[in-house]
């Protein structure tokens, strides 16, 4: 089962590991990257939307309002927005929600656009008809396609911001969107022929088969639920402050954008898919200060699914990631599982997890530069570290996966884990896959399994200073 780590016959492999320790460190970039991104600004101007014609909720607890006042508080945004874009050029980008609660269809941000909502008594609320979210240019599961408008979007546009102390509600439960998954492990209804999983089949076929995207048409009559938060193609852009809950499947989901910041958010969302922060194919991403309580990975960096990844070819580059808690989730901190395009240079740092509902801490894929450290993790419900290249495609699709440069530094397990670590790469290395890692200053207790690890197929792993169960760790032995 296992494959000891090839220090002589790959001498190579060795230098790029140790190059990794030397005098360039990789951390160094995280200034240049964070000094990289630039925010937007806007000049302190308001476009209120109750003066285009929005209607507050009589009631906070009301789930839904007659279409009527959807429809009004929609074009209640439609036409602020378009105002302050239009006059953008040196006026004002504020459309304001202060102090009301609104039920709302699909939010769509423009150019030079902050979205605000002012105080902790502002709330949107979104619409369960789903006939109020028109057909957009949009991906789902890292397939482009055309389908439901997300719920907040915006589409190649530049210098665009969502920012709060209130709340977005996506309004989804177990009657609502949710049960479109199908079958999941935490479902909580009834399984109907009525589900997402021959729309997702036909979507697949049609990538593999090189379909046109225009002709990749799904929508109302169909099952595959739109995101929450989807800036696509769009330049910096910053979401702020805001409190995310009830998403019908991925929550905060950047497209293809450069310069994005997501700060200070506060995300609870325990449904199907929900994954927390999944930048797709971005470059110059901040991710600081987000408090994840959701039912899929907290943050799962992507780049395109299998052929439809591969033809668009563009990966995600330059994340960092810092201060965040995580509680429920499936991984904590991910690349993949839509990761065909490619993942460079991520930095996480100050990352603390804890949930026995939490699979996984630290989860890779197909990648060159994956740097962690002071990672605590409380629980995890099977391993801390996962690598894993037999998800879908697997080893028979001909491509060669590679995870190379990844560091993890000061990790520490406070209470419980199954494994420390669970790794497969494909036989026949190195034409058939690579895999390394290097861990250093780490400290694993409560590890229930022994051994204590999965490891399969791996080129370099190097350890310094790791403990497990209070024991040094001496790999290969």
């Amino acid at each position: 089962m296992e494959k000891l780590p090839i220090t002589i016959i790959l001498p190579l492999l060795v230098g790029i590991i140790a190059g990794v320790q030397g005098q360039a460190d990789p951390w160094d970039q995280v200034p240049i990257i964070l000094a990289r991104i630039s925010e937007p600004t806007f000049p302190d101007v308001t476009f209120n939307i109750l003066e285009y014609g929005a209607i507050p909720a009589p009631n906070l607890n009301d789930v839904e309002a007659p279409f009527s006042v959807v429809d009004a508080n929609t074009n209640a945004f439609r036409n602020a927005i378009g105002l302050a874009n239009i006059f953008g050029v040196w006026a004002c980008h504020r459309d304001s929600v202060n102090g009301s609660f609104f039920t709302s269809g699909p939010i769509t941000i423009r150019s030079n656009v902050n979205v605000h909502l002012a105080t902790r008594e502002s709330i949107v609320r979104f619409t369960r008809n789903t006939t109020a979210y028109p057909l957009v240019f949009t991906r789902w599961e890292g397939i482009e396609l055309i389908n439901y408008s997300p719920f907040v979007y915006a589409f190649e546009e530049e210098n665009i911001a969502l920012t709060a102390v209130g709340l977005l509600d996506g309004n989804c439960d177990c009657e609502h969107w949710w049960p479109w998954k199908g079958t999941w492990y935490a479902q909580c209804w009834e399984t109907t022929p009525i589900n997402q999983t021959i729309d997702r089949d036909a979507l697949f076929q049609m990538a593999e088969d090189d379909v046109p995207v225009v002709d990749r048409v799904f929508g109302e009559g169909h099952y595959l639920r739109p995101q929450f938060i989807q800036p696509y193609r769009s330049k910096n852009v910053l979401i702020q402050g805001i409190t995310i809950t009830n998403s019908p499947m991925w929550i905060v989901h950047p497209v293809l954008c450069d310069n994005v910041v997501v700060r200070d958010v506060n995300i609870t969302s325990l449904g199907p898919n929900s994954d927390g922060v999944d930048p797709e194919s971005c470059k110059d991403v901040w991710i600081y200060n987000v408090t994840f309580n959701n039912g899929d990975d907290d943050i799962a960096i992507k780049s395109g699914r299998n052929a439809d990844g591969r033809r668009v070819n563009v990966s995600s580059e330059n994340i960092v990631i810092q201060d965040c808690s995580m509680e429920e989730g499936h991984g904590g901190v991910t690349l993949g599982s839509c990761i065909s395009g490619g993942v460079k240079k991520v930095f996480a740092e100050r990352i603390y997890l804890s949930s026995d509902m939490l699979d996984t801490a630290i989860r890779g894929g197909l990648l060159e530069g994956f740097y962690l450290r002071d990672i605590t993790v409380g629980r995890v419900g099977r391993q801390v570290i996962e690598v894993d290249f037999f998800y879908e495609e697997g080893p028979n699709a001909g491509f060669v996966p590679v995870i190379k440069d990844f560091v993890i530094q000061n990790l520490t397990l406070l209470e419980f884990a199954p494994y420390t670590c669970y790794i497969r790469g494909y036989e026949g290395h190195p034409n058939a896959s690579f895999v390394g890692l290097r861990l250093e200053n780490a400290t694993f207790n409560g590890v229930a399994n022994d051994p204590h690890y999965v490891v399969e197929n791996v080129d370099v792993v190097e350890l310094e200073n790791v403990v497990v169960n209070g024991a040094v760790w001496e790999w290969g032995k």
